[in-house]
């Protein structure tokens, strides 16, 4: 999608809400899209073709609490956007190019235009469409590829067992070999023989990711020209050489994005899910303790993200007001002198400068307790395995090795949670 198609963007998920699934190149030509963008009267008549009964509204933004949701907003006098949703406080956001967010009355006032697109279903509106779903893009892309996945899959569920041998070793060298002296010798061979599997095993996963990474690429690449060559011209009229380049390279970025973060991260799951099954068998009590760490532990990352993502947004607009206003003083400097007001120019920009610092350390501070999220998980978890388990050991309910193991299970299932809701950070 291109910055200029928000409108056609906005248009498609109004439609979608009433259940009509339209392409998004449909709906720029229907929109009337060009590389300036398109207009609110050009959206409405698009709306039209489709069905629906709309009008174009003035309205205040304290009007806009008693209108039916979705609608369609002009927002900063360059943009459109869907407003879904207001909840006393705050108004819930679907924007085009940043995805959903929740922004105050405050911030809203300031950057909504005065104009809102209202859509109702008509008689003629008839619901249809092929919905865009993520696992058919997938197998789009790994189409001519399954064999490679095979074993890329095949070895993660081999390394997945393997896993296994090391808390259960640990638990026998701890109960039998400590504690009761017995041989040694037999459990030595199995990690040894265990640790060289896995190597093996880890060096082939990586290979076959490697080159399912390189067979992606190519194919996305021949498609992506293929396809750029057979689009008609009024396409290319619209649209930058420069960003239609990069889009065609981005094949490398998506294949390894695809194979080096997902496809890892869906073989790490599953070996949690392993993982999660063997801490169960070891017991009942630590294992609902772990998992409710997990969850808690995804909670505060959401909110932590939601968080971050408005105060990022916040910083992004005061950093922009703040190159403005430099700009503008630079470009005025000899006006501001001979008029006078060149003080009063730089108290605004001073203090614009003060409030980009201060938005600044805001999401700074946000990314420091975020960051410390994991640490302060770790500790907890340590604690309450040590604490409950000790006092299992101490009643004769858990041996010593068996709380050793699933200590080492737990930290195993913990830690591909952790990436998991890195990536979906990212």
């Amino acid at each position: 999608m291109h910055a200029s198609e928000c409108g056609a963007a906005c248009l498609g998920s109004i439609l979608a809400y009433f259940g009509r699934w339209v392409p998004l190149t449909e709906l720029r030509e229907k929109c009337e899209v060009s590389r300036d963008g398109s207009s609110a009267a050009s959206i409405l008549r698009a709306s039209r073709h489709y069905g629906l009964r709309c009008s174009g509204l003035s309205v205040g933004a304290h009007q806009l609490k008693k209108l039916q949701f979705p609608l369609i907003l002009f927002w900063q006098f360059s943009h459109f956007l869907i407003l879904e949703g207001f909840d006393g406080r705050h108004f819930h956001l679907n924007d085009p190019s940043t995805g959903r967010r929740t922004v105050p009355a405050e911030e809203f006032n300031k950057s909504y235009s005065g104009i809102a697109l209202r859509f109702e279903r008509g008689a003629d509106f008839k619901p249809g469409g092929e919905r865009p779903g993520l696992f058919r893009q997938l197998a789009g892309l790994l189409a001519g590829s399954w064999s490679v996945l095979t074993w890329v899959i095949a070895c993660g569920l081999m390394l997945t067992l393997l896993a296994l041998v090391v808390p259960a070793s640990l638990s026998v060298f701890v109960d039998d070999v400590l504690q009761g002296h017995g041989p040694w010798g037999g459990l030595v061979a199995a990690l040894l023989g265990g640790g060289i599997l896995v190597y093996i095993l880890s060096l082939l996963k990586h290979r076959f990711l490697k080159r399912l990474a390189i067979r992606i690429s190519v194919m996305g690449f021949n498609r992506g020209m293929s396809r750029l060559l057979r689009l008609p011209v009024e396409f290319f009229q619209h649209r930058l050489v420069g960003d239609l380049t990069d889009r065609v390279s981005s094949t490398d970025r998506i294949a390894r994005n695809l194979t080096d973060q997902f496809l890892v991260l869906v073989i790490d799951m599953a070996m949690s899910a392993v993982l999660l099954m063997a801490m169960f068998a070891y017991d009942v009590l630590l294992a609902l303790m772990v998992v409710s760490l997990a969850l808690l532990h995804g909670l505060l990352a959401h909110f932590l993200n939601g968080l971050r993502t408005v105060r990022s947004q916040a910083m992004r607009r005061e950093q922009g007001l703040l190159i403005g206003m430099g700009m503008q003083m630079l470009s005025h400097a000899d006006n501001l002198r001979m008029t006078g007001s060149d003080d009063r120019f730089f108290s605004r920009w001073s203090g614009q400068q003060a409030r980009e610092l201060q938005a600044r350390q805001l999401f700074s501070e946000l990314g420091s307790v975020s960051t410390a999220l994991p640490g302060l998980i770790t500790t907890l978890r340590s604690a309450a395995i040590l604490g409950i388990g000790g006092s299992l050991v101490m009643t004769g309910d858990m041996t010593l090795g068996t709380l050793v193991g699933f200590y080492i299970l737990a930290e195993m299932f913990l830690a591909p949670v952790g990436r998991f809701l890195e990536f979906a950070d990212k």
